[in-house]
């Protein structure tokens, strides 16, 4: 099962968090959020997509100061560990407009189904009643064999 959680907080590119946040950030140090957010991503065994993947810096930016033009990135996604290949991009849409001042944040997601081996089903064997009614040999042939069985 593929967990995705989305959360907001400044993430710095610091050597130590790279395992867990990549480096693909544009800020140099974390806030509060930022420390609670990689904590939560170590305690679960989660890793932040959003900075692990290369894409150009002006792609990075989440959300749009008011009043300038300034970016920060504060909207992240994470994912388990496990299924973090799942997880083929995250970016940021700048050109749609969803009333707001965060720009879009798209997933693409790969998702997998698991091959289930299928068992060959044995053939049932049907006993031919009518060749036992006909055939007085074969009746007492049979009737031998359930003799020695018991």
């Amino acid at each position: 099962m593929v967990i995705i959680i989305m959360g907001d907080a400044k993430l710095g590119n610091k050597e130590y968090l790279q395992p867990v946040a990549g480096s693909y950030t544009i800020h140099d140090s974390s806030n509060e959020n930022g420390n609670m957010l990689i904590q939560f991503a170590i305690r679960n065994r989660l890793i932040v997509k959003r900075t692990m993947l290369p894409h150009k810096h002006i792609h990075l930016g989440t959300w749009r100061i008011p009043g300038s033009n300034e970016v920060n990135q504060i909207d992240y996604v994470l994912a388990t560990s496990c299924h973090s290949s799942s997880v083929i991009d995250v970016r940021s849409c700048r050109g749609l407009n969803c009333d707001s001042d965060h720009y879009l944040v798209k997933i693409k997601v790969r998702e997998t189904t698991a091959n289930v081996q299928k068992t060959p089903r044995r053939k049932t064997r049907r006993w031919d009643v009518e060749k036992l009614q006909k055939n007085i040999a074969q009746r007492d042939k049979y009737q031998k064999a359930l003799d020695l069985t018991l």
